[in-house]
């Protein structure tokens, strides 16, 4: 159980309700580098889908804008999140 407050007519009260059932979070730690684009697109691949505003293709488009391509690691192998970063000129 863990206590919360809520407003009752302009007043709170505390009431006692149970914590989420089942689910709990570990902290992580995630670095975060430039990765190649090759990588980039090989990760999007892999996935259920992506937003083409998040692929390096995109970067390409953007005349007035220089783009790089960042991968989130927690010690894998391989990257466990990648996204696109453009960097107005």
């Amino acid at each position: 159980m863990r206590n919360v407050r809520t407003q009752v007519n302009g007043g709170f009260e505390r009431v006692q309700r149970p914590a989420a059932s089942g689910i709990t979070f570990a902290p992580v730690a995630l670095s975060v580098r430039t990765i190649e684009a090759d990588r980039h697109r090989e990760f999007n691949a892999a996935q259920p889908s992506v937003s083409f505003l998040q692929t390096p293709a995109w970067g390409q488009v953007k005349n007035e804008w220089r783009s790089e391509s960042v991968g989130w690691f927690n010690g894998t192998e391989g990257p466990v999140g990648a996204g696109l970063v453009l960097y107005r000129q």
